[in-house]
This record gives C-alpha cells, structure tokens and sequence, in this order.
C-alpha cells in the first residue's frame, strides 16, 4: 500500500495489533476463560474485515493486484507446528512478515520539511506569546 502514499491516495490504517491478547489466545492463557477468547477472536476478526471492506471500497487500491493476490490466496502462510512455545513463535512471525513485506527506506523529505516547519512556527508563537504577555 506504501506505492499509493507518493500519488497523494489515503489508505485507510490497518486496526492495532493486541500482542497480549494474541500471546494469551495463542498459548493459552489458563486464567482467560473461552468466552473472552472467543470474544478477543470476534473483535480481531472484525476490525479486519471492515479494514478489508475499506480497502475494497476504495477505487484505486481495490485494483491493486497485491492485494488482490493477498486475498486470493487459498493456501495463506501457517506457523511451523514444530516450532517450540514463543520463541518459535516469534520466528514464524518474523518469517511470514519477511514475506510479504518488502524493505522501505521511509524517509520522506516533504514530510520532514513540513514537520520542520511546523516546528520552527510553534517556536515563534511561544515567543510571541510571551512578548504579549509581558504587554
């Protein structure tokens, strides 16, 4: 989605990721009962979708053909069940998101130069402020 952001096209964010609430659905959390997993699990699933519906609902980026691989997908990437507790998690993690991420140098000088900007106008007001206040 990062190729759209130079053409000046919002892409809606993707929902927060709850670590614990994974690491405690995943590894089995014995003090959460199943009906709060099962509720965690319902909740994840849909900010996902309406995430999903948002991207689809967009006129340039439902043509994305990533994205259109992404959710064709029939046989999505699994975690290795040999992997042993969360150290092997984290691998398998670390593995899939290597996949389907590709390394962005997310330096962005229009960005850095208004933020800059901004910076230096904020500086001016205070001093301003303060001269108006010594009026």
């Amino acid at each position: 989605m990062e190729n759209y952001l130079p053409c000046g096209v919002i892409v809606p964010p993707a929902p927060e990721k709850n670590f614990m609430g994974t690491a405690k659905v995943r590894f089995g959390g014995n003090n959460q009962s199943t009906e709060d997993q099962s509720q965690f699990i319902r909740r994840r699933k849909a900010a996902l979708e309406r995430y999903l519906n948002r991207l689809m609902g967009h006129h340039l980026i439902c043509k994305d053909e990533t994205l259109r691989r992404f959710l064709q997908e029939e046989d999505p990437p699994r975690p290795n069940p040999n992997a042993s507790g969360i150290k092997g998690f984290m691998k398998n993690v670390e593995t899939m998101v290597s996949k389907v991420t590709a390394r962005i140098n997310e330096v962005d000088e229009w960005y850095e130069d208004k933020q800059q900007h901004i910076l230096e106008l904020e500086e001016t007001l205070k001093k301003l402020l303060v001269v108006v206040d010594n009026l």
